[in-house]
């Protein structure tokens, strides 16, 4: 009788959607602490409590990148959708998580009261969002798309050397 091997794919670090959160966690940590000065209280604030805050921010900003990442592989019918996504892979990934986020943003700042903006902050005033989140999801999911691609094919690669 022959043992049957069976792997979970989502626990294999290996996994696309581990790969998607780790580039993720490291490129919306580093825009949370940039984005400091334009929210209100967050430059007064003491070190360790803005670095929490931050962090709690960046572990929403990878659940938004992985919720749009199965969008995409939902709507493409597979989880390799960023090897080669095309316009409507890319405009579905933006598309889904800048949407989750002007939701969130939009119950954070008027309904939940989280945080505020400073003064510094653009507001897009269709919408009444700030724009530094929306340029977070506009800029940061494309360089983690990029960054996951690069990743994906060098591991491909370097496996078939």
């Amino acid at each position: 009788m022959t043992a049957i091997h069976w792997r979970n794919p989502f626990l294999s670090v290996r996994a696309p959607e581990w790969v998607f959160a780790f580039y993720a966690f490291l490129l919306h940590f580093l825009w949370e602490m940039l984005q400091t000065p334009f929210f209100a209280d967050m430059p007064g604030m003491a070190h360790w409590p803005a670095t929490l805050f931050c962090l709690q921010a960046t572990v929403g900003d990878v659940a938004i990148t992985l919720a749009a990442y199965w969008a995409v592989a939902a709507a493409m019918r597979g989880r390799g959708w960023f090897i080669d996504p095309g316009t409507m892979g890319v405009l579905l990934f933006l598309g889904v998580g800048l949407a989750i986020t002007i939701v969130l943003e939009l119950h954070a700042v008027y309904w939940a009261q989280r945080w505020a903006y400073s003064a510094t902050m653009p507001v897009v005033p269709a919408l009444g969002v700030g724009l530094v989140p929306i340029l977070q999801w506009l800029a940061v999911p494309l360089v983690v798309l990029f960054v996951v691609r690069r990743h994906h094919l060098g591991v491909e690669k370097a496996g078939r050397g």
